[in-house]
C-alpha cells in the first residue's frame, strides 16, 4: 500500500481541528472552554518558523510524529469533553463536595488545635452521683462516705485525684469548696506532682490563722516582718546574708562555700521515718545506711533514698527493701537491713539528701563528709519501739531570736531538755510546745527521745558536723502571724484567702505546666490535697468536708503565643 504523503497527513489533521471547532462553536451545543488552547498549542507547535537542525533529520518522520500525538491528544480531549457534558450535575457537585469536605474539616482541626487558644473544663461534684459510681478522691480509706448527698469529709493528711491534661497545655486553675473545719495554726494546701517519684510542689489555698495578714507591710508576693529591715522585691532579698524567709514557695537560695569538710560522720543516733539532710561534699559520694522496719501497719515498708542537686535534679538514688513482714507482727521479729547510696564526679557544693517516710526506724547513717544537717529531727532510741532509752545530743546555732517546737505522741516521750545550763519541762503528748532560743549556739540534750525537733535553722550530730548551706534560711511557714513574728524577717506567698459561700469556702489556686516542670504521664497529672493536721492522733476529729473541685486547663493557641512573643 502507498505511503500517505506527509502533506496530506497534515492537510488531514488540519481539516479534523476545523470541523471539531465547528462542532465546539455550534449555538447549540456548549462550547469547550479548552477548544482554543489547544487550538493556540497546535499553532504554535505548526505555525512558528523552524530552525535548522544542526544534524537534518527526515523531514517525513519527524512531522508524522507530532502529527500522530497532536491527533491523540485531541482526540482524548474530545473523550474527555462529551463525558463532562454529558455527566449529570449533582454528580459533579458531590465530585467537589467531596474534595472540599476533607479540606475544611483539616482546616478546622488545624484551626481550633493550633491558632486558638482553649479552656477544658473538669468539675468534680463530690457526692452526687457520678461521685458514688467513681469516686473522683483517692484512697477511698481516707475520705468518708458521701454525706447528705452533698459531700465527703476528707479523713487523713494525704488525699489524690487525677486531672486529664491535653497536649501543649500550659496551666491549670483550681478551685475547690470546702468547709473550715481546722485547729488553730493548721493549713490546707493543693500539691501537684513534678517528678515521677512521689514529689509535689504545693500551693497554700487555706491558713487557719492569717486572716490578718493584712496588717503587713506588702510588695508583690513579700510581707515584711522584721520592721528592722528593709522591703525588698523577692530577687534582692536572695542576695542578702543570714536572713530568714518563711514561704510556702520554691525558692532557691544562694548556696555557701563551705572549707573543711572533708572527712567522715557516723550518725548512730535512731530516727524515725523520713528525713531530709544537707550535705557538703565533691567529688565521689559513699552513704551506707541501716534501716530497721518496725511493723506497726500492713503492707510493706521500703525505705527510698534520693539525691538531689540544689535545682532539684535527681542525681541518685536507691531503695532498701521491705523486710518481708507485710503484716502486724511479733516487733521484735524485725532485723537490721543495709543499703548503700553512691554517686560518682559531683561538683563542690550543697546537695539534698532525702529519706522517705516509712513505717520504721534509721538505725545508722555512715557518710564520707563532715557536713551534714537537717532542719527538723524524730528522735526513737526509746522504749516505745523496743529500744533502749539512750541520751541524744543535738547541736545548733540560731542566727536570729527562734522558737524551738517540741512534739511528742507519747507519754514516754513526756522529759526534761537541758540546754545552756537551763532545763525545760516538755510535759504533754499530742500537742507541741515551743521553747523560745535567743540567738547564739546550743547544746540540747534529751534524755528518752520519742521526740520530734524542729525550728527555722539546722541540727546536727556534733559542732563539727554543722555548716549553714545557704546565704539565706529558707523555712516553712507555721501558718500564724504570731510564729512569723517570732521566727522569721519576711514572709513570700502568693497566698489568696478564698471566699465565703454560704456556710462553705471557695479557693483558688493555679499551676503553671511547664515552668513547674509537672509530671504528666498517659494525659494525666496527679493532685492531693495536704492536711498535716490530720496525720496526728489529737486532731482526728477535724476532717474536712469537701463539695466540689471546678478544674479548668488552659491550653494557647498559635495566636495568644504570637501576641505574647510580640
Amino acid at each position: 500500500m502507498e505511503e500517505e504523503n506527509p502533506e496530506n497527513k497534515k492537510e488531514n489533521a488540519d481539516e479534523f481541528l476545523t470541523r471539531v471547532n465547528e462542532e465546539m462553536n455550534n449555538p447549540h451545543r456548549k462550547k469547550l472552554w479548552y477548544s482554543e488552547r489547544y487550538r493556540a498549542k497546535y499553532n504554535e507547535q505548526f505555525s512558528k518558523p523552524k530552525q535548522t537542525p544542526q544534524v537534518k533529520q527526515p523531514v517525513s518522520s519527524n512531522s508524522e510524529n507530532i502529527i500522530e500525538r497532536v491527533e491523540e491528544e485531541l482526540k482524548k480531549d474530545a473523550h474527555n469533553t462529551w463525558e463532562f457534558i454529558i455527566e449529570p450535575k449533582h454528580i459533579r457537585i458531590l465530585k467537589i463536595l467531596a474534595i472540599l469536605i476533607p479540606i475544611m474539616i483539616l482546616g478546622y482541626l488545624f484551626y481550633a488545635n493550633f491558632l486558638i487558644s482553649r479552656d477544658f473544663n473538669y468539675f468534680y461534684d463530690i457526692g452526687s452521683l457520678e461521685d458514688a459510681k467513681k469516686p473522683y478522691l483517692t484512697p477511698l480509706a481516707r475520705v468518708s462516705e458521701i454525706e447528705n448527698s452533698e459531700y465527703r469529709n476528707m479523713l487523713l493528711s494525704l488525699v489524690y485525684f487525677n486531672v486529664p491534661i491535653p497536649r501543649n497545655s500550659e496551666t491549670i486553675l483550681i478551685q475547690t469548696r470546702f468547709k473550715d473545719n481546722f485547729p488553730n495554726k493548721s493549713v490546707l494546701s493543693l500539691g501537684a506532682k513534678d517528678k515521677e517519684e512521689w514529689h509535689y510542689i504545693y500551693n497554700p489555698i487555706f491558713y487557719s490563722s492569717l486572716s490578718n495578714l493584712g496588717e503587713l507591710y506588702k510588695l508583690g508576693n513579700v510581707y515584711l516582718i522584721n520592721e528592722n529591715l528593709e522591703l525588698l522585691p523577692i530577687e534582692n532579698l536572695l542576695e542578702m546574708d543570714n536572713i530568714s524567709i518563711a514561704t510556702d514557695m520554691q525558692l532557691k537560695p544562694q548556696p555557701n562555700k563551705i572549707e573543711n569538710w572533708q572527712g567522715e560522720t557516723l550518725i548512730n543516733t535512731t530516727l524515725r521515718g523520713g528525713h531530709t539532710f544537707y550535705i557538703y561534699i565533691s567529688g565521689n559520694l559513699s552513704l551506707d545506711v541501716k534501716k530497721q522496719d518496725i511493723n506497726w501497719y500492713n503492707n510493706s515498708d521500703e525505705l527510698n533514698i534520693y539525691l538531689y542537686g540544689l535545682d532539684e535534679n535527681l542525681i541518685a538514688n536507691t531503695t532498701i527493701p521491705d523486710d518481708g513482714i507485710t503484716e502486724v507482727k511479733n516487733k521484735d521479729k524485725a532485723i537490721i537491713q543495709p543499703g548503700t547510696l553512691k554517686a560518682e564526679n559531683l561538683p563542690e557544693g550543697v546537695y539534698k539528701l532525702v529519706f522517705t517516710d516509712f513505717d520504721g526506724l534509721i538505725r545508722e547513717i555512715k557518710i564520707n563528709t563532715k557536713k551534714i544537717i537537717t532542719p527538723s529531727l524524730f528522735l526513737a532510741d526509746s522504749s516505745v519501739y523496743l529500744l533502749e532509752d539512750k541520751k541524744s545530743e543535738i547541736y545548733t546555732n540560731a542566727i536570729k531570736d527562734s522558737e524551738l517546737k517540741l512534739l511528742t505522741y507519747h507519754s514516754s516521750g513526756i522529759q526534761d531538755l537541758t540546754f545552756d545550763n537551763k532545763t525545760f519541762n516538755f510535759y504533754q503528748e499530742d500537742v507541741p510546745l515551743y521553747l523560745n532560743l535567743t540567738k547564739g549556739e546550743y547544746t540540747i540534750k534529751v534524755p528518752k527521745n520519742d521526740i520530734i525537733l524542729s525550728y527555722p535553722g539546722y541540727f546536727s550530730f556534733s559542732e563539727a558536723s554543722y555548716f549553714e548551706p545557704f546565704k539565706q534560711r529558707i523555712i516553712k511557714p507555721e501558718y500564724s502571724l504570731e510564729w512569723l513574728k517570732n521566727n522569721a524577717d519576711y514572709f513570700v506567698s502568693n497566698y489568696q484567702a478564698p471566699i465565703e459561700d454560704n456556710s462553705w469556702l471557695v479557693s483558688e489556686t493555679s499551676f503553671n505546666i511547664k515552668q513547674n516542670r509537672l509530671f504528666v504521664k498517659d494525659n494525666q497529672l496527679s493532685l492531693l490535697f495536704n492536711i498535716p493536721h490530720l496525720s496526728q492522733e489529737a486532731n482526728q476529729n477535724y476532717t474536712i468536708p469537701i463539695g466540689w473541685i471546678n478544674i479548668t486547663v488552659h491550653k494557647p493557641g498559635l495566636f495568644e503565643k504570637w501576641n505574647k512573643g510580640s
